[in-house]
């Protein structure tokens, strides 16, 4: 033992899904009241070859180290976790999302009257571009619970809990209409020609839209006051809060730009709203 109250911990989980098919087809002559309808005369099953129709594979692990204590009147608890997620599919294309995540948390409380807690967290994805997957986002916390404090001592049976807190905090959301934003793509049509070659209509490509280097982590921001109580002896218990939530850098529409652009705007980090 290092240090009383200081511990670690870890835990890894995986998750595997491969897919496979394989099927046969045979044609036969159709009839209706004993007379040929089609001129499809039977023939010999085809196989299809076999391959891989869908596949799935997802790890995550976790490595925590804390720390928790009292101190005569000062309880002290601190926790830092690193998260690792890393995901890789395969149907029609093949696709890998990567996250990383760091966050801690700090509480402290004295005497039971005095708390507060400090926490954040470090996210990165690979949902963006290189200098943009990273954000930070911390929160803060601080409560008084009145009813520990002596001046209180006279109320008791009438006011059993009393405590004033108050709170901030942000949040990220990475989550993109596709999986690499930043990456061009071309559109693809399946005989979405309107010409023939051969009695078929061919495949189409397109150009690929523009796109935004700029997209990163939408923020969401929280801020509360309340107030939580309990009366006569706790039969009649209460708690009110007053918040309001504002999203910043959503993700928008783009602006309009002249049609001799030729392609379509990219979209990016344009919009904020208050809740």
């Amino acid at each position: 033992i290092i240090t009383p109250g200081l511990y670690l911990e870890e835990a890894f989980s995986f998750y595997s899904y491969t897919l496979s098919t394989y099927s046969k087809t045979k044609d036969y002559a159709r009839y209706f009241n004993g007379q040929t309808t089609t001129t499809t005369q039977t023939t010999s099953i085809t196989a299809s070859g076999y391959g891989s129709a869908g596949m799935q594979d997802w790890k995550q692990g976790r490595l925590t180290v804390g720390y928790d204590r009292t101190f005569d009147k000062h309880d002290v608890n601190a926790v830092v976790n690193y998260d690792i997620s890393a995901y890789k599919g395969n149907d029609f294309y093949t696709y890998k999302v990567n996250y990383l995540n760091l966050n801690g948390i700090f509480d402290y409380s004295y005497d039971n009257r005095y708390v507060a807690s400090f926490t954040f967290r470090a996210d990165g994805s690979s949902n963006f571009a290189p200098g943009n997957r990273w954000g930070f986002f911390p929160s803060v916390a601080a409560g008084w619970v009145m009813s520990s404090e002596p001046w209180m001592d006279g109320a008791k049976g009438k006011v059993d809990y009393l405590k004033l807190r108050a709170s901030w905090g942000e949040l990220g959301n990475q989550n993109t209409n596709n999986w690499y934003p930043f990456f061009p793509k071309m559109g693809y049509s399946n005989q979405g020609g309107n010409w023939l070659v051969n009695n078929k209509k061919p495949n189409t490509a397109s150009q690929p839209g523009l796109i935004s280097a700029l997209l990163t982590w939408e923020r969401s921001q929280t801020w509360e006051v309340g107030l939580d109580w309990g009366a006569f002896n706790n039969r009649l218990t209460g708690s009110f809060g007053y918040f309001q939530r504002k999203t910043l850098d959503m993700v928008g529409p783009a602006q309009e730009l002249p049609v001799v652009l030729g392609t379509t705007p990219p979209e990016y980090n344009n919009l904020d709203m208050t809740s």
